[in-house]
């Protein structure tokens, strides 16, 4: 519609998570109007966390569950002591050693989702001999107790340029790889994905794919897709990490995490 002269005949303003488009309603006449920017419409997510509170504050224990108990490797998931944001846009958990005694954070989400998903962090892993970094993995909700687990990133700080992708389909099938990067991934942060298919996991690491790992491998065991699942972020020492000989506090930071649905 052409207009000789174009009339503002109304303002709307639209917000959707923080972000407001001005919407500008354009007439020529009565009964006549067109809307010339369209409202911004945010990535709808099953599940995310972005880490954006003051310095020392907690994430949202609605949307966090911090583990309290001590772990196959030893350590102490010490609740929400080992736990914050910076104030800078990261969550971080720090693990320190006491009395011999390493204690440090685990997080889970309390919403679950199911269906094809992509899975991803942003994150600066933590360096050191006896590490065991796992800034992004799921499980089946809510506590795994099906065996189904999917590790996206498992980052050894004895090996600083590999991380590891894992999917296993009960406590006894699995399937995983050590995937080399030529990279120090302690030394700033990178974003680590997998794309949850009926057919597939594609693993990446800065947008680029580096694995697929499909349901034969796993015997034909495939729950990821219908299944409900968690997102849990932790920062473990020792176990699958070596013996550590690293001196505390190590941190390992997350920017977010964000789980979007997939068609």
């Amino acid at each position: 519609m052409v207009c000789a002269k174009p009339t503002v005949v109304g303002i709307g303003v639209g917000i959707a998570a923080g972000t407001a488009a001005v919407v500008l309603l354009v007439g020529c006449g009565a009964g006549h109007h067109s809307t010339t920017t369209a409202p911004f419409r945010p990535p709808r997510y099953l599940f995310d966390g972005e880490f954006n509170e003051r310095a020392g504050s907690k994430p949202s224990p609605a949307v966090w569950h911090a583990k309290a108990y001590r772990a196959p490797s030893g350590t102490v998931w010490s609740g929400w002591k080992s736990i914050s944001e910076d104030g800078k846009g990261h969550l971080v958990i720090t693990a320190t050693k006491v009395g011999g005694v390493w204690y440090s954070g685990f997080l889970s989400g309390r919403r679950s989702y199911r269906g094809p998903h992509r899975i991803e962090v942003r994150a600066k892993v933590a360096a050191g001999d006896g590490v065991w970094n796992a800034p992004v993995w799921e499980w089946d909700y809510p506590h795994g107790v099906e065996g189904l687990e999917n590790d996206v990133v498992e980052q050894l700080g004895r090996h600083p340029q590999a991380y590891l992708t894992t999917l296993h389909a009960s406590a006894r099938v699995e399937r995983g790889f050590a995937n080399a990067t030529r990279r120090t991934l302690s030394s700033g942060f990178h974003t680590y994905a997998a794309a949850v298919r009926p057919n597939r996991v594609d693993y990446y690491l800065d947008g680029k794919l580096v694995r697929s790992i499909r349901p034969r491998s796993l015997g034909g065991r495939w729950g990821f897709v219908r299944t409900r699942m968690v997102a849990n972020i932790s920062l473990n020492m020792g176990g699958l990490g070596g013996t550590p000989t690293v001196r505390g506090p190590i941190s390992l930071l997350v920017d977010w995490i964000r789980v979007t649905p997939l068609r």
